[in-house]
C-alpha cells in the first residue's frame, strides 16, 4: 500500500523512529492503527456503560416500564401485531 503523508506528520514519524519508540514506520502505523481502533472499542464500551447507568438511574427513580410490558411490545413488533 502506498500512500503520502503530510510533510509535519513524516515528521512526527520521523522523531518516532529517531527516539527509538519504533524500528519502521510500518511498525509505527500498525501501533497507531491499532491504538485508533482500541480507542474507538472504549468509547463504545463508555458509551454503552453510561446508557446502563442512565437507565438503572431512571429505574430508580421509578421511570422504568415493567420488563413484562417491553416483552408484549417486542413481541407485538415481532409477529406483526
Amino acid at each position: 500500500m502506498t500512500f503520502t503523508l503530510r510533510p509535519e506528520i513524516e515528521r512526527l514519524i520521523g522523531d518516532q523512529l529517531k527516539a527509538g519508540r519504533f524500528s519502521t514506520r510500518e511498525e509505527l502505523i500498525e501501533a497507531a492503527i491499532i491504538e485508533l481502533c482500541h480507542d474507538d472499542a472504549n468509547e463504545i464500551h463508555n458509551d454503552i456503560s453510561a446508557a446502563i447507568d442512565e437507565g438503572r438511574a431512571q429505574c430508580d427513580r421509578g421511570e422504568g416500564i415493567p420488563l413484562e410490558d417491553v416483552r408484549a411490545h417486542w413481541r407485538k413488533r415481532l409477529h406483526g401485531g
